[in-house]
């Protein structure tokens, strides 16, 4: 009488074959998540065998068959329950930007690397120096400057910029510069003000505020309570 024999392995995947006496026999193939056949894989001790007697080559033929098909949607199952896994893992995304988004971020990372290329920017150890500061603390000046809005800063790759137009020659502010900070509102910082400062203004008949700082620092002044007014109404 032919017979099947399946060894029971964990984790083994089995596939049939033949038996020296001819008899189609169930073989481990490999253990899930270790090497393909033909490597060397960690010995894993078995647990039993079944053995499927018949005088039937057809049946045990059918019956090999039908274990590689159960064996084939485990290995499925675990393909599905990998990919459920990966995607739990992966963060949240939001949907992808449209083509008008990345059109708008690309001209306003063009227009920060404008402002910065025209008129510079200077560190918080730049104005420590230029200011002739004494203090043990070389961030201090400027951040007690911006605490009390006399400038304003961006920031650029990881670092606090203060756009250079914002000060005089010895490094001090412009008196200006906090009127016009005053007049555009708290809701205004960082680089949508300083972006406001360098690009045409309608109110000033098309010139750019950062033209007209000394020399007609209260028309800047006008224009930016005008700006407030307009993102109030």
């Amino acid at each position: 009488m032919s017979h099947l024999r399946i060894e029971v392995v964990p984790g083994r995947i089995v596939e049939s074959g033949a038996n020296e006496s001819g008899a189609t026999e169930a073989k481990p193939l490999r253990a899930r998540g270790g090497r393909a056949r033909g490597h060397e894989a960690e010995p894993v001790a078995s647990i039993g065998e079944i053995v499927v007697r018949s005088d039937d080559p057809a049946l045990l033929e059918r019956t090999a068959r039908f274990l590689m098909l159960i064996d084939e949607r485990l290995r499925r199952s675990d393909e599905d329950t990998m990919c459920e896994l990966v995607e739990l893992a992966l963060p949240k995304l939001v949907e992808p930007p449209s083509p008008s988004m990345l059109w708008h971020a690309q001209r306003l990372a063009e227009a920060r690397a404008t402002l910065l290329a025209e008129f510079g920017a200077f560190t918080s150890e730049d104005l420590h120096r230029l200011a002739g500061s004494r203090a043990s603390n070389r961030a201090a000046l400027a951040a007690d400057w911006r605490k009390a809005r006399r400038v304003f800063a961006v920031e650029h790759q990881g670092r606090t910029l203060f756009p250079a137009f914002q000060f005089d020659a010895e490094g001090k502010p412009l008196p200006v510069i906090r009127e016009v900070l005053a007049a555009l509102g708290d809701r205004h910082f960082g680089w949508p003000t300083a972006l406001w400062f360098t690009a045409s203004n309608g109110w000033l008949d098309g010139r750019r505020p950062v033209e007209l700082l000394v020399a007609d620092p209260g028309a800047v002044v006008a224009a930016a309570a005008r700006e407030r007014d307009d993102d109030a109404g």
